[in-house]
């Protein structure tokens, strides 16, 4: 049979006006021969198809659009496309099992449709352009599993209630544009060209395209998918609506304008050759007839996912569940703008299952990531060890955790999760909200701009790392503080950090990022704060905190071993049998050293931060020194006695005998034993004590004859002129300035 009807070449198409040809005529009169061999009498339906097929015509069943069909297949008989426009029997708002109603006209048996797929006498005689069906009832499950079809097929606005196979079915393109069908088991399925399921395309039963493969575009636009339910409304089965692993395309996958899914779109290990869009498109959990969510309540599993053209979830994208891309590689950018992520949540508004709105945890791309313009996520937004080449932009974003319906966290009060994050360019954090804690812990963002007014109220910055701090952002040491004292905060009050222990990298990272871009008193402000911080949190936790017995004792057997080695006792615990002789002791000292742990380290760092700010605070000692000596001044030039000059005395041997005679003698005695020993000049005299190693020649010569001066002022002046000299000399030089700050 295929001997005597050789395929016919495929020649330019003439006008849609044009009568056929006798050629044509003939392949159609040995197509419907062939067909009544096989099948007996075909209804009038049927003989059509197959007479357009031969021809190259569309057959639109229903006599109703046959002009426009003739039109529409003319100018889109390549590119397959039927305007959205136009007026057919069904749409997204018919009424399923509208098509009862049809009558046996436009009925064509799946038996009849297969056989003209399947045979190859029959497929030699189909026209090369392929097969436009239109309004029409496809009667039984069509099978074209394992097919060579060598043509395309569309089957535009026809309804399929029993479904379709094309398991390991070869085929050009595949459109099931605007129709109604059970469910689609495409496996394997292998097309040169597009696969259409757009339009008012709806499906009742899951969709599956399991390992695909498809040469070009994968357009879902305005199609909607639902899980297989029994009667009673429960999902059956696997709770997909479209199931899509391990696809391929050297095209896009189009899930866009008014798509919309009830049930779980898969599309784990996906290769898109293109772009993922979604804008515009409407995903939601798998739920029961009563609303609640059935399984995992994922929206979008994309885990493993390739693309090499953008992800595009946004402009109108609806999700109630988790969104997950998992291990994603995309090669262009992750835009969310615009677009609504909330966890799974029952009909109480409560979350259910997981508390995440969008997981992207080892997402790799090469673009940017857009939360913004109006992104909103009602749940976590995870980007743990992401990986973006060129920016993080959460400009106008609003995050925040999953909560119940009185507004209480449920599970992680997390908004946004980045553990691990690295952005090579800039991160943007303007003219955002955040409602709950931010985790930027062990992450990279590159060039930071951002603002005072979108910092959020708890934020984790622990080994938080970032290159500068964009100059229209906050660069002076307030309110950079402000900042870090959130993340204080939020360490103490969600419990991230043992109590007692302080965590200095965010103030390192901040004080040489300032430092880089020249900020150097803010950078010291900042250090400053740092050791401020740091002894306030030991000596607040160790010395005031009473409800931390277990971590005082724990201090105190510290500083038992502190000392162990001072008074040589080879006992390493306070609790153990000590030595007779030794053991009281040993435990006097050690409570004695255990209640000094905590308050003198803590006063010992005020004195060092009020005298030399920790070592940035250059000049500080010398404004010190200058009072000490004016201080001296005043207690050593008698203004304070009522017989200044009898307030000094010399030191020396013959001049001190003669000056005790002269108080004896009284104060109007001549003074003649002075001669030539050096006088008394009291501001001198000041600063020839305070400062250690200069000799002004009068410290050698004269001692104050108050007691109390002699015995306390003065030797507390001499000690803190050592002290506080030190500290200028040491703090100019830099050597007490802790190394500078690389971050870590």
């Amino acid at each position: 049979m295929s001997d005597m009807h050789p395929a016919p070449q495929p020649t330019p198409p003439t006008s849609p006006t044009t009568p056929p040809t006798p050629g044509q005529k003939k392949r159609a009169d040995d197509l419907v021969a062939l067909a009544e061999a096989e099948f007996g009498s075909l209804n009038v339906g049927e003989e059509k198809m197959l007479r357009a097929a031969a021809m190259g015509n569309g057959c639109d069943v229903a006599n109703k659009h046959i002009d426009t069909i003739k039109k529409l297949w003319w100018h889109h008989r390549v590119s397959c496309r039927i305007s959205p426009e136009q007026s057919f029997t069904l749409s997204l708002g018919s009424d399923w099992g509208c098509w009862e109603r049809w009558g046996d006209h436009r009925t064509i048996r799946a038996g009849v449709l297969r056989w003209l797929c399947v045979r190859d006498e029959a497929k030699a005689l189909v026209d090369p352009f392929g097969l436009l069906l239109v309004n029409a009832l496809i009667a039984g499950e069509l099978d074209l599993g394992g097919a060579r079809i060598p043509f395309s097929i569309l089957l535009v606005h026809c309804a399929m209630p029993d479904g379709l196979s094309l398991r390991d079915t070869h085929a050009q393109t595949i459109s099931l544009q605007g129709s109604c069908t059970g469910p689609i088991f495409a496996d394997r399925l292998v097309t040169t060209g597009n696969v259409f399921l757009r339009e008012s395309f709806r499906a009742r039963g899951q969709v599956r395209l399991l390992g695909a493969s498809i040469g070009g575009n994968l357009d879902c636009s305005g199609g909607s998918f639902e899980c297989a339910r029994n009667h009673d409304g429960n999902p059956v089965g696997d709770p997909y609506a479209l199931s899509a692993d391990r696809l391929v395309t050297t095209g896009d996958v189009f899930l866009r304008k008014g798509f919309r899914a009830r049930g779980e779109v898969r599309l784990l290990g996906a290769s898109i050759g293109g772009d993922l869009v979604c804008i515009g498109g409407t995903f939601e959990c798998t739920r029961d007839h009563k609303g609640k969510p059935v399984g995992d309540p994922d929206t979008l599993n994309a885990d493993g996912l390739v693309t090499k053209g953008d992800v595009m979830l946004g402009n109108g994208f609806c999700s109630t569940g988790e969104v997950r891309l998992l291990g994603a590689s995309i090669g262009g950018d992750l835009s969310c703008s615009g677009g609504s992520f909330d966890c799974a949540r029952d009909p109480e508004g409560n979350p259910v299952g997981k508390p995440y709105a969008l997981s992207a945890d080892g997402l790799v791309t090469k673009g940017n990531v857009s939360l913004s313009d109006g992104f909103r996520a009602r749940g976590m937004v995870r980007l743990l060890n992401a990986l973006i080449d060129r920016n993080l932009v959460c400009t106008g974003g609003l995050f925040d955790c999953a909560r119940d319906q009185k507004g209480n966290p449920i599970g992680d009060p997390y908004a946004h999760s980045a553990d691990g994050l690295t952005v090579k360019g800039s991160t943007f954090f303007r003219d955002a909200t955040f409602s709950a804690i931010v985790d930027l812990t062990r992450s990279h963002l590159g060039y930071l701009i951002d603002e005072a007014e979108s910092w959020p109220k708890h934020i984790n910055l622990s080994d938080c790392r970032y290159d500068a701090i964009n100059a229209q952002s906050p660069l002076d040491a307030k309110r950079r503080l402000e900042w870090l004292r959130r993340h204080d905060k939020t360490m103490e009050q969600f419990g991230f950090l043992p109590k007692g222990f302080f965590d200095p990298q965010p103030y390192r990272q901040l004080a040489r990022v300032l430092r880089q871009q020249g900020h150097t008193r803010d950078a010291d402000k900042v250090m400053r704060s740092l050791y401020n911080r740091r002894a306030w949190v030991r000596f607040k936790y160790r010395f005031l905190d009473k409800r931390a017995p277990r971590a005082r004792a724990v201090h105190r057997r510290r500083a038992f071993r502190r000392i162990k080695s001072r008074f040589g006792f080879a006992q390493s615990r306070p609790m153990c049998k000590l030595k007779a002789g030794r053991g009281t002791r040993y435990r006097w000292v050690g409570g004695w050293f255990g209640k000094l742990y905590a308050p003198v380290p803590y006063a010992l760092s005020i004195v060092y931060w009020t005298l030399a700010g920790h070592g940035y605070g250059r000049w500080r000692p010398l404004v010190f020194m200058l009072g000490f000596i004016v201080l001296g001044w005043i207690f050593f030039s008698g203004v304070l006695s009522d017989h200044p000059d009898a307030w000094m005395a010399p030191s020396q041997g013959l001049a001190a005998k003669e000056f005790h005679t002269w108080l004896h003698d009284g104060a109007g005695a001549s003074r003649g034993w002075l001669g030539d020993y050096p006088r008394f000049k009291p501001l001198v005299y000041s600063a020839d004590t305070f400062l250690p190693l200069v000799n002004l020649h009068q410290e050698p010569y004269w001692v104050p004859r108050t007691w109390w001066v002699r015995t306390i002022y003065l030797p507390a002046h001499i000690l803190f002129g050592w002290i506080i000299t030190t500290m200028f000399a040491v703090s100019f030089s830099g050597l007490v300035r802790k190394a500078e700050p690389d971050g870590g």
